[in-house]
């Protein structure tokens, strides 16, 4: 019956509790930091989008008041001012002087493009353009100012013309002509039209309403207003341009566009301006600021991920270094109980024939003429009990940090053949058969004999144990040129080594996992490449053709 319980792997039970002491906190850190950033980030698109729409209403109502700033005076312009020139009627005489009008070059207000007026036989002129006289005064108008006047006055009829005719015939309206001093039209039901005397005559004025026109495929803002007198129906207007309007929202920090409220853009912020019967806005377009916005916040949400995964990952190999020191822990305290085990193991059988063959002598048991062969055993087990005690100090040694080489100077080929020629008999005795090859020629090297022959002990030992299965018991022991001096190999014919061992097979304690394997404390190839190092070599391994293993220790030339 099995006494106690079974053991939980404390490196298990270390990664399940630091795993979870990581995950939490580092998975509430996360929901809580990316929140954050994620608000953070929207308040940064509010914000611009916030500001677009202030920038939209503010700009909108400075339109709306500019304009219907114009519009009040160009509403309280005098009708004849449409004209190129008009007669000067302050003075009091019969033939009065022709003045030149204040609007003949070119508009007064920069927000307006053209002035035009319409006569009653639908003919459309410009102030700018004279009817007769290319100067006034003295003052030449130059041929760029009529070439421009003139082709704005062609634009122009192009586009208000049609919306006249088609006004006129919708109210039943025709023009005509009359002498100046006809009737006067009755005034219109507005309470803004004003009634204009003006040298004799009186005509009544509306003010102007704003239109839409499109002037050359362009949709364009236009004032008209309706001037009636004894000599018919005029028609006045102006034309706003829109490119001097946008100009005015260069200094802005969203790009801005003065446009009819069909053609602005769903996805931009659109704030209508104030004209009364027509349905313009500004446009704002955020995308600018949005966009930089939506980078900001990217770099933010990103910084926290890269912080967050910066953090995570140093806590992750500072938990992981944690587990590996309990793991490094747990697999000492495994070999301790597995040397523990192997050692007692180790002992007991040579211990258990010294003490058979004790007790024989000492009551003088079995056959007397046997006392000489118990003799040998018990050396032999006597022996063996040296080498396990020998490699327990060598490994307490190597441990400790306290285990010495002195390397001197020596015949390599005289030392091992001395060696093995010791260990011959109790190889032979195991069933073993020791081959020895040394080469004629050998480079000088420095040796401690006291190591080499635990080297050759712990090889000779270990191509035994695993060869006591094999056909062929023979260990071949070979010291030849090599490398960088000279190399002492031992080979045998047994099962070879694992792949799966091969990468630890050097270290304390390595053991293949075959249950059947031969007993021992997995300490003597430990021994091998620790004094083979200290000799300044190295200890290595690899598969035997036909079968077996090879294992080489390398001694540097001197």
């Amino acid at each position: 019956m099995r006494i106690g319980r079974a053991r939980v792997s404390r490196t298990l039970v270390a990664a399940v509790l630091v795993g979870t002491a990581l995950a939490v906190p580092c998975w509430a850190w996360y929901q809580m930091g990316i929140r954050s950033v994620e608000r953070e980030a929207e308040d940064l698109l509010h914000s611009a989008t916030a500001e677009s729409s202030r920038t939209a209403m503010r700009l909108s109502e400075r339109v709306g008041q500019r304009l219907a700033a114009v519009l009040r005076a160009e509403s309280a312009r005098p009708f004849y001012q449409y004209s190129f020139r008009y007669p000067d009627l302050t003075e009091d005489c019969e033939c009065a002087a022709w003045v030149e009008s204040p609007i003949a070059r070119g508009p007064a207000d920069s927000w307006i493009a053209a002035q035009f007026q319409i006569d009653p036989a639908l003919r459309l002129t410009l102030p700018t353009i004279p009817d007769e006289f290319d100067e006034i005064d003295g003052r030449p108008l130059g041929v760029a100012h009529l070439d421009a006047a003139q082709l704005m006055q062609r634009r122009l009829a192009e586009a208000i013309l049609p919306l006249v005719r088609a006004a006129r015939r919708a109210g039943g309206e025709a023009g005509g002509g009359g002498e100046d001093h006809a009737a006067i039209v009755p005034a219109s039901t507005d309470p803004a039209t004003v009634i204009t005397a003006w040298g004799g005559n009186a005509a009544e004025v509306s003010p102007f309403r704003w239109h839409t026109a499109e002037i050359d495929g362009c949709p364009e803002l236009v004032g008209l207003r309706s001037v009636r007198s004894s000599d018919g129906l005029r028609v006045q207007g102006l034309l706003i341009s829109r490119e001097t309007v946008e100009k005015s929202f260069a200094a802005e920090t969203f790009p801005a566009a003065f446009l009819p409220a069909e053609e602005s853009n769903a996805l931009e912020i659109v704030e209508p301006v104030d004209l009364r019967g027509v349905q313009w806005v500004v446009q704002v377009d955020p995308g600018p600021t949005l966009y930089d916005a939506r980078e900001r916040g990217r770099d933010l949400v990103g910084h926290f991920r890269r912080f967050f995964w910066g953090g995570t990952g140093g806590a992750a190999i500072a938990a992981l270094l944690v587990v590996g020191l309990v793991g490094q822990s747990d697999r000492l305290a495994r070999e301790r109980s597995t040397f523990a085990a192997a050692a007692a193991h180790e002992l007991r059988t040579p211990l258990a024939g010294l003490r058979v063959y004790g007790d024989l002598l000492a009551d003088d048991l079995g056959d007397p003429a046997a006392g000489r062969d118990y003799a040998r055993q018990i050396s032999s087990e006597a022996e063996r009990l040296g080498r396990v005690v020998s490699n327990v100090l060598g490994y307490t040694n190597l441990e400790r940090g306290t285990a010495e080489v002195n390397p001197e100077p020596a015949d390599a080929g005289a030392l091992i053949r001395e060696m093995t020629d010791r260990l011959r008999p109790a190889l032979e005795t195991a069933g073993a058969t020791l081959a020895l090859r040394i080469a004629e020629t050998l480079p000088p090297v420095a040796l401690d004999p006291d190591a080499v022959e635990q080297i050759l002990r712990n090889l000779l030992d270990n191509a035994e144990r695993y060869s006591r299965d094999a056909a062929d018991r023979t260990i071949q022991v070979s010291v030849i040129p090599g490398g960088r001096g000279i190399h002492l190999t031992v080979a045998d014919r047994g099962p070879g080594v694992d792949p799966a061992n091969r990468r630890r097979l050097f270290r304390p304690f390595a053991r293949g996992e075959d249950p059947d394997a031969p007993s021992g404390l997995g300490l003597g190839l430990a021994l091998v490449a620790a004094l083979a190092s200290g000799h300044g070599g190295q200890a290595t391994h690899e598969p035997r053709e036909g079968g077996g293993s090879v294992f080489t220790v390398e001694f540097p030339r001197s």
